[in-house]
C-alpha cells in the first residue's frame, strides 16, 4: 500500500505550499513566510509579516526531514531546480501523509480483527478503507487531515482500554493519549471534537479514577499545547489567537469572520454537498459506504461492544455536522470532503458489521468496494484537486476524473512548488520516468499489485480445490 501511495506526486496547491513554507521558516529560526507568501493564497498577515493560515503540527514534523534532506543535498550537490523541489516534496509526502495512510490502515485492521474478523473480513476492511475512500487520493498529498487521522484513531485505540492498547498502566495510557490527542488538534484543529469525544469515552470507561486519568492525560498534552501556544504568540501577538483569525485573503476573510471562524449551524447545501451529491458526496465517491449504515444497524443488534458503538457514533455525526457546518465544506479544490477525513476509519468499522452478516454480505460489500476503489484510484491518478462548482450539477468524478482517465490524461494538475503559473509537468506517477504515457504508465504499479496478491491467490486456489483424501 505504501508503494501505492508513493508512486503518485500530485504537484503543488496554495495548501501545501502554505506548509512546506512554514518549514522551511522555521528551518530559518522564524514563522515569517514572506519570502514567499506570493505562490500561495492561504495565508495569514499580522503586524507586516505573512504567516501561514494552517495549523503547524505537520510543518513542525517536517523540520528534521527537510533539515536532513539539506545535508544529504550539500553532500550529493543537489540544487534549488524545480525537478530537485518536486523529488524532495514528494519524499516528504511519502514519510508524512503516505506512512500515516499505511499506518492507520495497519491499525484499522488490527481493530477489526480484535472486533472478531476473520482473515478475510480484516483484508477487505483494510483494503476498502485505505483504497475504496478518499484517503487514497490525500495520502499521495502534503495535506495534513490523513496525519490527523491516525492521530484520533489512536487515540480511539488509548480510550477503549482493550488488548490492543497493549500491557500501558492506566496512568501512561492517559499521559499518552495526552501527547496524541494534543498533537492531533495543532495537526488539524477541528479534530478536537474527535479528541473530545474520545477524552469522555477514556474517563467515563475509569470514572472511579478519573481525577488521575485527567491528570496524566494533562501532563501528556501540556507541552506540545505550550509549545503551540508559544508559536501562536509569535506569530500572532497571543497565545490564544489562531491562524485562521488573521487569513489575508478577503475571501476566505469574509467568510471566517462570520460565525465561529466560518463554522455556522449546519446548511442544506453542507448536508447534501457533502454526504451524496455528485460534487463532494463521500458516499457517491466511495459507494461502498453506503452498507456502513446497515452495517451500524446490524451493530446496534450485536450483544458486545456497544461503547466503541457509542464512540464510532458520536465522532461519526459530530464530525459530519461539523463538515457540513463549515462554510468551505467542499474543501475547495477536492476529491470528496476532504475534511471528513478524520472521521472515516471510524465509519469504516461499522462496514465490518455489515460484511460479517453472511457470505451475500460479503460480496456485496466486495463488489462495491472494487467500484470505491476505481473511483479512488481514477481520481488519485487523474486529479485530486477536483474543481470547485455548483453543488446541484456539478459531477466532477465522471465530467473530469473519469473521462480523462480512459482518455489517458493522468496526472492534470498544473500546479507547480514555487512556480507562478501552470506547468504541465508538475504532477506525475512513477511510470512516466520510464517513458510511459498515459494508462501504460499505471502498468507498473499494477503489474506490482497483482504480483502482491498472487500468493495469497495460489493459496485460496489450492485450499478451494484441493480433493479430499
Amino acid at each position: 500500500m505504501l508503494a501505492t501511495y508513493a508512486y503518485f506526486y500530485q504537484g503543488a496547491d496554495p495548501n501545501q505550499h502554505s506548509r512546506i513554507f512554514l518549514t522551511d521558516a522555521l528551518l530559518r529560526g522564524s514563522v515569517d513566510i514572506t519570502p514567499d507568501h506570493g505562490y500561495t493564497i492561504d495565508k495569514s498577515y499580522f503586524h507586516g509579516r505573512f504567516v501561514s493560515d494552517k495549523a503547524p503540527g505537520l510543518s513542525v514534523l517536517a523540520v528534521p526531514i527537510r533539515a536532513a534532506m539539506r545535508v544529504i543535498d550539500r553532500f550529493v550537490g543537489a540544487g534549488d531546480d524545480v525537478t530537485s523541489e518536486r523529488a524532495r516534496m514528494h519524499f516528504i509526502t511519502i514519510m508524512l501523509c503516505g506512512l500515516a495512510g499505511v499506518a492507520a490502515t495497519l491499525l484499522l485492521g488490527r481493530i477489526v480483527e480484535e472486533l472478531g474478523a476473520t482473515p478475510r473480513e480484516k483484508a477487505l476492511s483494510m483494503v476498502a478503507y485505505g483504497l475504496g475512500t478518499i484517503v487514497f487520493p490525500f495520502s499521495t498529498a502534503l495535506f495534513a487531515h490523513q496525519l490527523a487521522a491516525l492521530l484520533v484513531l489512536v487515540c480511539f485505540v488509548l480510550a477503549r482500554g482493550a488488548p490492543l492498547g497493549g500491557d500501558l498502566s492506566l496512568r501512561a495510557r492517559a499521559a499518552l493519549f495526552g501527547v496524541v490527542g494534543a498533537f492531533s488538534i495543532v495537526t488539524e484543529y477541528p479534530t478536537a471534537i474527535i479528541v473530545g469525544i474520545t477524552a469522555i469515552a477514556l474517563l467515563v470507561s475509569n470514572r472511579a479514577r478519573w481525577l488521575e486519568v485527567a491528570s496524566w492525560g494533562a501532563v501528556g498534552a501540556a507541552p506540545i499545547l505550550v509549545l503551540h501556544s508559544v508559536y501562536l504568540y509569535i506569530a500572532f501577538g497571543s497565545p490564544f489567537s489562531l491562524p485562521y483569525g488573521h487569513v489575508f485573503e478577503p475571501f476566505f476573510r469574509m467568510h471566517h469572520d462570520e460565525g465561529l471562524l466560518g463554522i455556522n449551524p449546519p446548511t442544506l447545501a453542507g448536508l447534501y454537498g457533502v454526504s451524496v451529491s455528485r460534487y463532494r458526496g463521500l458516499l457517491y465517491f466511495c459507494p461502498h459506504l453506503v452498507l456502513c449504515f446497515f452495517g451500524f444497524a446490524y451493530w446496534i443488534r450485536d450483544e458486545g461492544h456497544r461503547v466503541d458503538l457509542r464512540i464510532v457514533g458520536a465522532v461519526v455525526l459530530g464530525y459530519f455536522c461539523f463538515n457540513a457546518s463549515y462554510y468551505a465544506w467542499d474543501g475547495g479544490g477536492s476529491t470528496g470532503p476532504r475534511h471528513f477525513i478524520p472521521a472515516i476509519a471510524f465509519l469504516s468499522l461499522s462496514f465490518f458489521f455489515f460484511i460479517r452478516r453472511s457470505n451475500a454480505h460479503f460480496a456485496l460489500g466486495a463488489g462495491l468496494t472494487v467500484v470505491s476503489v476505481t473511483f479512488m484510484f481514477a481520481s488519485t491518478a487523474v486529479l485530486v484537486h477536483q474543481p470547485e462548482g455548483e453543488v446541484l450539477r456539478s459531477s466532477p468524478l465522471y465530467d473530469i476524473v473519469l473521462t480523462d482517465f480512459f482518455r489517458g490524461d493522468l496526472a492534470l494538475n498544473s500546479q507547480d512548488i514555487r512556480t507562478v503559473g501552470p506547468r504541465f509537468d508538475a504532477a506525475y506517477n512513477l511510470g512516466m520516468f520510464s517513458g510511459l504515457r498515459g494508462l501504460w504508465s499505471l502498468v507498473p504499479l499494477l503489474a506490482a499489485w497483482a504480483l502482491a496478491y498472487s500468493v495469497d491467490a495460489a493459496r485460496w486456489i489450492r485450499l478451494h480445490t484441493a480433493r479430499p483424501v
